[in-house]
């Protein structure tokens, strides 16, 4: 059998209960803080989906101690997004006034071919940071989308297991 490139040459070892008891520093699931419910969402993903729904179980309030602090993070997100944005957008008009300056320096019949030259190169730099913003802001929506989507999932997987489904939920093929 060929080596693929994305097949894995050792196995993950996922988390059991016993090493999420010890990571959290606690012999119970039911003395788990609200603090600690983030270190137990962000452990979930390693630990197998059955192991996953006994700990969710034993967990009391998880799943609205995740939803509530999913709403929390997105909160801080959309104020976080309009800080940037506002940011962003004085950025753009000082890059803006920058790039009316250099063009009406341009006007000038006394620049030498060396001063025109470094005006137009100031110009074709200032054009890339607009694309040099937007990107960052794609970064900056990604990461908080991800996140809330994580807490999300967590909410979602232990309500499936309070409701019975094991956490084995089915979702639709749109693949044909």
């Amino acid at each position: 059998m060929a080596n693929l490139p994305f097949k894995r040459e050792t196995p993950i070892q996922l988390l059991s209960e016993d090493d999420v008891k010890k990571a959290l520093g606690i012999d119970d699931f039911r003395k788990v803080t609200k603090g600690q419910v983030v270190q137990l969402v962000s452990s979930l993903s390693q630990m197998d989906p059955d192991v996953a729904v006994k700990v969710i179980e034993q967990v009391p309030g998880f799943t609205s101690a995740a939803l509530d602090m999913a709403k929390e993070i997105r909160e801080g997100y959309v104020v976080g997004l309009n800080a940037n944005e506002e940011s962003s957008k004085a950025a753009l008009a000082r890059i803006d006034a920058i790039i009316d300056i250099l063009s009406e320096q341009l006007k000038n019949d006394g620049l030498t071919p060396e001063e025109r030259m470094r005006i137009i190169e100031c110009l074709n730099e200032l054009a890339e940071k607009p694309v040099e913003i937007h990107r960052m802001n794609q970064g900056l929506i990604l990461k908080g989308l991800s996140i809330v989507a994580g807490f999300a999932g967590a909410a979602l997987l232990s309500a499936a297991a309070l409701l019975g489904a094991n956490g084995k939920v089915e979702f639709p093929n749109y693949h044909g």
